[in-house]
């Protein structure tokens, strides 16, 4: 599996050096366009990039010719904005780590086009500098700050380190717990002049009402929220979901990142569902290790392993719920498997698309959620996220309608990042 890793990066040194350069303006004719904005599949287009964006999607014609271009023959594929991972975690050199250029490359096979990195740190601002630059491949990356925590909030002025983080250069600022009422809102403020958003948990410090009324721009996790469906019911979920679309507010599950714990919680053999078979050697002895850790503690069972199981298995009932109640109150959804055990760069995100199958997504709400509405949380919905004329050229094409089937996005047959098709002949997006 890994020479196709390599394959991507040897084709486009050859045929691309910076990413905002391209050499020849490509023609896709006659394909399906899945665009994204709501109008399902627009059949017999052509597609004309040019610059690293759409120049231009007009009805095919058969006698069209563009001197000069390099011509995709579509006839019976369908061209999509590429996928945007939205709760990433990029390698951080711990022992479970991932190579920075194969977990970039894996993204790519996979059809993720965007990446947005949860897990601030210094190094990933060099990281994107060298994927502007040329110097690395990789997909586009939106950063957060490295997170605000109960032990800054003790110990720092978060206002000023929001200021050193904003010329630093980083994207978003993201808070995980520990952090007061007050000071939450003193940093909400701070932000709006700063021009950055926050994203993050629901603290319990500040609760769901108050952090959706001050604007956090999106919710990660279903942390907290099972808290409210106990104490409110579902009518509160429902007021807070209804706040949560006038206010902009986006969610992003992560569905996968707790519901792989259930099969192993009940010794069940996990890896048979995810075979780790070309999965870098590392990665393959600590999953295996931490399943190993699983199936030992459900064979000896006892009454409080059974009992921890029992709550937390309640406990992923009520997130499904939750998530079932936010998508009918239309809260727009984004899509990451997030990070750990069993989740792999790229190919976890048509894992996690598949969970919002089963709480009654369509498909085209599924894929909204990975194209469209990502790019409208990250405030770049006039840049990217779908197939229109002027946006970037971040395109996948695909050998089948994934309106249909979902798993047209196992057999992805083209990937264009920024103008620059990254060709993968004989490969279809690696199932793990």
């Amino acid at each position: 599996m890994f020479g196709f890793f390599v394959l991507i990066g040897l084709w486009c040194a050859m045929e691309a050096g910076s990413p905002t350069v391209v050499a020849n303006p490509v023609l896709f004719r006659n394909v399906d366009v899945l665009p994204m904005d709501g109008t399902g599949l627009n059949a017999g287009m052509d597609v004309i990039v040019e610059g690293g964006r759409i120049r231009a999607m007009v009805p095919h014609d058969p006698n069209r010719t563009n001197t000069g271009a390099r011509v995709i023959e579509g006839s019976g594929k369908v061209l999509m904005p590429g996928l945007v991972d939205m709760h990433a975690h990029l390698p951080n050199g711990s022992a479970e780590s991932w190579d920075l250029d194969d977990y970039f490359a894996r993204c790519l096979a996979a059809g993720v086009t965007t990446v947005r990195s949860m897990r601030g740190h210094p190094r990933q601002l060099a990281w994107r500098a060298e994927v502007l630059g040329g110097e690395r491949l990789g997909p586009h990356l939106v950063l957060a700050a490295p997170p605000f925590h109960r032990d800054q909030a003790a110990t720092a002025d978060l206002d000023v380190l929001a200021e050193r983080y904003a010329r630093a250069g980083y994207d978003f600022l993201k808070v995980l717990s520990g952090i007061e009422f007050e000071q939450y809102r003193s940093l909400m403020e701070t932000t709006r002049k700063l021009g950055l958003d926050v994203t993050g948990h629901i603290m319990p410090e500040v609760g769901p009402h108050r952090t959706v009324a001050l604007g956090q721009r999106t919710v990660e996790h279903p942390l907290t929220l099972d808290t409210l469906l106990e104490k409110e019911g579902e009518q509160g979920v429902r007021k807070l979901a209804r706040r949560m679309r006038e206010n902009q507010v986006f969610f992003c599950p992560t569905l996968d990142f707790y519901l792989i714990h259930i099969p192993m919680m009940r010794g069940e053999d996990f890896a048979k569902q995810r075979p780790l078979t070309g999965l870098p050697p590392q990665v393959q002895a600590d999953w295996t290790a931490y399943q190993q850790e699983y199936t030992e503690k459900a064979r000896k069972g006892g009454e409080d392993f059974l009992a921890k199981r029992a709550a937390f298995e309640k406990r992923v009932a009520d997130y499904r719920r939750l998530c079932r109640i936010l998508h009918e109150e239309k809260v727009a959804f984004l899509v990451s498997a997030s990070a750990g055990p069993f989740i792999a760069p790229g190919t976890s995100m048509l894992d996690e698309m598949k969970h919002f199958k089963s709480l009654g997504f369509s498909n085209e709400d599924v894929l909204m959620a990975a194209t469209w509405h990502a790019a409208r949380a990250l405030r770049k919905g006039e840049e990217f996220g779908q197939v229109r004329e002027g946006r970037r050229a971040d395109l996948l094409l695909l050998g089948a309608n994934p309106l249909e089937d979902l798993d047209a996005l196992r057999n992805i047959e083209g990937v264009m990042l920024e103008g620059r098709l990254l060709e993968l002949p004989r490969i279809a997006t690696p199932q793990l």
